[in-house]
């Protein structure tokens, strides 16, 4: 009743379609909306596409917080450790204003690119299955419910509303391995591209069969004690099946 939801928005297609799309959502639930946008300031134009956004935002009359990154010299910047820095402000704040459910905009364009970077890079076979849908973490549950929809679809989303949207430069800096991923994906025609998507799904399917096996394991194998030791049955963990030992 009267759900509290956060979103992240940076201010492209994907993440403007979902705040677009959850603002309807929103008022027939008589709920609240707080957005959150990252500032990373790792581009010359972050400070002035957040107030973009925080204007843009604030005009739709929902509550939009800027969470800027104030780093050391010490402190690495990279697309990870930025990453890795807004979750953390993210979920803090998330606490402090007792949001337990977090949205982002990943679309089915990126779930086909992670499958394809990881891969590349020979996962184990539960790195397979994509982006998941929802997770929990830090209390907070993250829920990504555009995983099924492409990007176009989204683009139309914000072309619809008539709302403009941010393109990030660093979306074709070949320095990063997705965008060279995403370049490399923009090179196949679409028997290529429907075979990869058939690819994940078959894995997903494979891995969702995996992980109730692994659950199943640890209900029946795992003894829990004080202070967060546990201990795992060796003798049930070298019966298992190779794969389940693996994984």
């Amino acid at each position: 009743e009267s759900p509290h939801i956060g979103i992240c928005v940076s201010g492209g297609p994907d993440s403007v379609a979902l705040l677009l799309l959850m603002k309807d959502w929103i008022k027939s639930q008589n709920g609240k909306i707080t957005v959150f946008h990252f500032n990373h300031g790792i581009r010359e134009e972050s400070s002035r596409e957040a107030l973009l956004i925080y204007s843009m935002v604030r005009k739709m009359g929902i509550e939009c917080h800027v969470l800027s990154w104030k780093r050391s010299f010490k402190e690495k910047v990279n697309m990870k450790s930025a990453r890795d820095i807004r979750y953390k402000m993210i979920l803090e704040n998330c606490k402090k204003l007792k949001i337990i459910h977090l949205m982002t905009g990943h679309h089915y364009d990126d779930n086909l690119e992670t499958y394809f970077m990881r891969n590349k890079r020979r996962n184990c076979s539960l790195g397979l299955s994509g982006i998941p849908k929802s997770l929990i973490t830090e209390n907070v549950e993250i829920v990504r419910p555009l995983l099924s929809f492409s990007k176009e679809r989204l683009i139309a989303t914000c072309k619809f509303y008539k709302i403009k949207w941010l393109n990030d430069c660093n979306n074709q800096n070949n320095l990063y391995e997705r965008p060279r991923v995403r370049k490399e994906l923009s090179t196949k025609n679409k028997t290529e591209i429907k075979k990869i998507s058939q690819q994940l799904e078959l894995s997903k399917k494979k891995n969702d069969e995996i992980e109730i096996k692994i659950k199943d394991f640890f209900y029946k194998n795992i003894k829990f004690y004080d202070n967060g030791v546990f201990e795992l049955n060796k003798e049930r963990f070298l019966e298992a099946a190779p794969q389940i030992q693996l994984e």
